[in-house]
């Protein structure tokens, strides 16, 4: 659902998740972030965020599937429902997605482009308040529901979506879709007193939060510690984990 109310929130369409079985006390990680296309150079200088070349592989929907035929209970169709009854009724426009509509900087809009039509509606920004309907989405969520993200990486959308990117400068490519894979990475984790702390590891934040907190574990705070240390101590917990990250 916070795709269709909040689509700045997805636009990545990447991320990651933790899985833990309670049952085998076991805990895994599915990394589904957005992939690099196997054109790229890293010896190139890293593009900027607004660059095309910034564009990734999107790994949600795959990523999603995934972790849905492993521990899945409903039906994959029914999980979309909501999503898609909520872009077809229409909604008001919240402040947030004002805010990013406001960020992107867009002056001109020659309302062709399905952006256009959907946010600039008559070339005006869509404004908190405004009512707003997302049925063109509705019908791409309706599609993967019934015909699964395999639908979406095999390109059955076409292969418009590809060359309008590179025309931007990315340098995705058909087959960058069609060869995106899931990656199931095991968690690390630390003991901290009678718990255990189970997180992702690099590339994602896990190291250092563990490092954080086992920092902060070891500094010995209690609810006696008075809060201008317990501040400093996270700060300095943070701060020391991030520097031992990166002379790694």
């Amino acid at each position: 659902m916070t795709g269709s109310l909040l689509p700045q929130a997805a636009a990545n369409l990447s991320g990651v998740m933790l899985i833990h079985d309670h049952k085998s006390n076991t805990s895994t990680v599915l990394d589904f972030m957005s992939g690099v296309p196997h054109s790229h150079r890293p010896e190139e200088p890293q593009p900027q965020e607004t660059d095309g070349r910034s564009i990734g592989v999107p790994g949600l929907l795959r990523g999603l599937q995934y972790a849905h035929s492993k521990y899945g209970k409903l039906p994959w169709a029914k999980l979309f429902e909501p999503s898609i009854e909520i872009a077809m009724r229409g909604f008001n426009v919240s402040a947030q997605l004002e805010e990013a509509l406001k960020k992107s900087n867009i002056t001109k809009v020659d309302g062709v482009t399905p952006f256009d039509q959907t946010f600039f509606p008559k070339g005006i920004m869509l404004k908190k308040g405004s009512f707003m309907q997302r049925k063109e989405f509705a019908k791409f969520l309706g599609i993967v529901a019934t015909y699964g993200a395999d639908s979406f990486y095999a390109l059955e959308f076409g292969v418009e979506e590809i060359e309008a990117l590179q025309e931007k400068g990315s340098e995705i490519h058909v087959e960058d879709f069609e060869d995106y894979q899931v990656r199931e990475r095991p968690c690390i984790h630390i003991s901290v007193k009678n718990m255990s702390l189970y997180t992702a590891p690099a590339p994602f934040g896990g190291p250092q939060l563990l490092a954080a907190i086992q920092l902060l574990w070891n500094s010995k705070i209690t609810h006696h510690t008075a809060p201008f240390t317990l501040y400093h101590s996270f700060i300095e917990a943070i701060r020391r984990s991030y520097t031992g990250f990166i002379k790694l």
